[in-house]
């Protein structure tokens, strides 16, 4: 009996959020140890006092993945694309929680736009905001705000994604239908796809999509029209676009040392690791990462509700007690007895695709 689409779906989204500790184990199985820990070398790392000791073999463990909109080391064209911001943000926020005692595995995606308090700011802004202050204060803010004790922390540039993507040799996606990147005549990523028809996007093309906040799709009146789901149509696009990239990347076959090493060369300049999260730990991870059953995997997204600050910008608000009770989910812990349970509603569970997004072909 084939698993529940669900299922397979966060299976792959799983283990594109762990790629680089999957790339790190094929490199140790195929080149070496002492290899390994030569390439894993190479990559920034960063000491972050808020972590909590990672617990014992064995025991659950939380793992923080960033990618971040930096852009630093981009070219000239690339800089006038994206813009030349300053600093750095959350551009996508997820939590992988792996129980190996059960082989379970869940992963919590944060909206980029939820706006909460901003530990050791005294004020509050989108949670993205955070990163701009250090990965300590994005770890400070998502424990005193969540309450999820993070074990380490992995961070990702634009350039380190499409360096990944290209690696591989790129994705192929299905776009059903026109799709484009427009806010008010202004391209922000670059993206546009204009004809339906399934494609191999190159890094930068991937880029585009997982970055795409103002997408808009042409219906069959002819008309473009913009996803409503915002934010969370945004991370419903990014899980299809990593569930392909993973799918690739295992294709490709990581335990080859060609060809994780060519992975592992492209990426280890564009990560940040915390500096307790060592070689034989990434190995450790990927080993019990092949373990887990597809079944028992959960995932889940922080639930919300839009608004309107006084300045007139667009934030998305947490829902009680709906979040606490996925939190709880998260951690395995029982959940908040509430008079409502966790709603299922589209626009809380952005892993359920719309008409008009990308498919895998």
């Amino acid at each position: 009996m084939r698993p529940p689409r669900g299922c397979a779906r966060w299976r792959r989204w799983l283990y594109a959020a762990v790629v680089a500790a999957l790339v790190v184990a094929g490199v140790a199985v195929a080149g070496g140890y002492s290899y390994a820990r030569l390439r894993v070398g190479q990559v920034a790392s960063v000491h972050l006092p808020g972590l909590t000791p990672a617990p014992p073999a064995g025991r659950p463990m939380d793992l923080l993945v960033v990618g971040s909109d930096s852009r630093q080391g981009l070219s000239g064209r690339d800089r006038s694309r994206f813009g030349s911001v300053q600093g750095q943000r959350a551009d996508v926020i997820l939590l992988v929680r792996l129980v190996p005692a059960s082989h379970r595995a869940s992963v919590l995606s944060i909206p980029r736009d939820l706006y909460v308090p901003v530990a050791g700011t005294g004020g509050r802004a989108k949670i993205n905001a955070a990163l701009a202050g250090g990965p300590e204060r994005l770890v400070e803010t998502i424990k005193a705000d969540l309450g999820i004790p993070v074990s380490h922390y992995l961070l990702v540039d634009f350039d380190g994604f499409r360096a990944v993507v290209d690696a591989v040799g790129g994705v192929r996606l299905d776009f059903p239908v026109p799709v484009r990147d427009d806010d008010n005549g202004h391209d922000n990523s670059g993206l546009l796809i204009a004809a339906p028809g399934c494609r191999r996007l190159d890094g930068g093309q991937a880029l585009a999509l997982a970055r795409s906040r103002y997408y808009q799709y042409r219906g069959a009146d002819g008309r473009w029209h913009a996803d409503p789901g915002t934010d969370l149509g945004r991370i419903r696009r990014q899980q299809i676009l990593l569930r392909a990239l993973a799918a690739r990347a295992l294709r490709q076959g990581l335990t080859d040392p060609l060809r994780a090493d060519a992975v592992l060369t492209a990426v280890a300049g564009h990560l940040t690791r915390d500096d307790t999260l060592t070689v034989g730990r990434a190995v450790r991870l990927a080993g019990q990462l092949r373990r887990f059953r597809p079944g028992a995997l959960v995932g889940l997204t922080i639930p919300t509700r839009p608004a309107r600050l006084a300045d007139g910008e667009q934030v998305l608000l947490p829902v009680q007690p709906a979040t606490r009770q996925t939190v709880a989910r998260f951690l395995g812990r029982p959940e908040p007895a509430a008079r409502h349970r966790v709603s299922s509603a589209p626009d809380q569970h952005p892993a359920t695709n719309a008409a008009w997004d990308p498919r895998p072909c």
